[in-house]
């Protein structure tokens, strides 16, 4: 009888565990794709994205030419913010320094007196073998061969403009290098003068002399008394003669459109009227 029990036990406790065995199903995770335009708990994803443990991943990250970038093309354009502009700080308020504005609060320049128009006439510097045409009252001073210098002593300015002509003869032919590094010499000469306090010069720049190549440079100087000059310096070679033209006048009448000036009047003036002679 006591056997009759025992397996009696058994077969219900085997049943039971059949039964639970059936009800009880293995944990299954949702695996899916997504359209482009889904959105859950992971945000906006791309079509590689699948939902793990109730968030999204992409199972190509971990592979070694995985770009993460072809999904972004998904998202919607940002719109930045509108910047709002710093208040204008007034300079008559409390603590502020009053900052000139240019072109309102700047100070109008004095003008200067308009240079009279010049008079020219023709100038034969023999000992140079050039002949040209210049201011007529300038005076001349040609006491060395090699040079021939007309100054404008009337000139009202604290500076009185000169121009200088000179001439040598060479060994060669100079090519276009050798006339940078005959203006660059010049340039050298006059900023290294003891009446010059600063001086500034321009790059070189080729432009014709004498129907040929040449080599030209400006520069601006201030001097011990002062005065603020401009200049130019022009070198050109022609048939191994060396010819240099060098004009110095004061700033404030070099360049001035629709008046007279030192660099229209005087230099343009000489460039088109100076001829070889011999």
């Amino acid at each position: 009888m006591k056997k009759r029990w025992i397996v009696a036990l058994a077969l219900v406790l085997c049943l039971f565990l059949l039964t639970a065995c059936k009800t009880s199903e293995p944990q299954k995770f949702q695996v899916g794709t997504l359209p482009n335009s889904s959105t859950g708990a992971g945000g906006n994803t791309g079509s590689n994205d699948v939902l793990v443990d109730g968030d999204y991943m992409d199972p190509l990250a971990e592979e070694d030419n995985y770009d993460d970038t072809t999904w972004l093309e998904d998202l919607p354009t940002p719109v930045p913010p509108t910047s709002t502009p710093a208040p204008t700080v007034r300079g008559e308020y409390a603590g502020a320094t009053p900052v000139p504005i240019d072109p309102i609060d700047k100070p109008t320049p004095t003008p200067v007196p308009p240079l009279t128009a010049f008079t020219f006439r023709a100038y034969d510097a023999t000992k140079l073998g050039l002949s040209f045409e210049a201011p007529a009252d300038w005076t001349v001073n040609n006491d060395d061969p090699a040079y021939f210098v007309l100054t404008n002593t009337s000139g009202r300015a604290n500076f009185q403009a000169e121009l200088t002509l000179h001439s040598e003869k060479v060994s060669r032919a100079m090519s276009e290098s050798d006339l940078v590094a005959t203006v660059k010499s010049m340039l050298n000469a006059i900023g290294a003068s003891d009446a010059v306090v600063s001086f500034s010069p321009t790059n070189t720049n080729g432009r014709t002399l004498l129907g040929a190549n040449g080599v030209y440079a400006d520069y601006t100087a201030t001097l011990t008394n002062g005065a603020k000059i401009r200049g130019r310096v022009h070198a050109v070679c022609v048939e191994k003669v060396l010819y240099t033209v060098h004009l110095a006048a004061p700033a404030d009448y070099w360049d001035l459109e629709g008046d007279v000036d030192y660099k229209d009047g005087v230099y343009d003036h000489l460039r088109h009227t100076i001829k070889i002679t011999r």
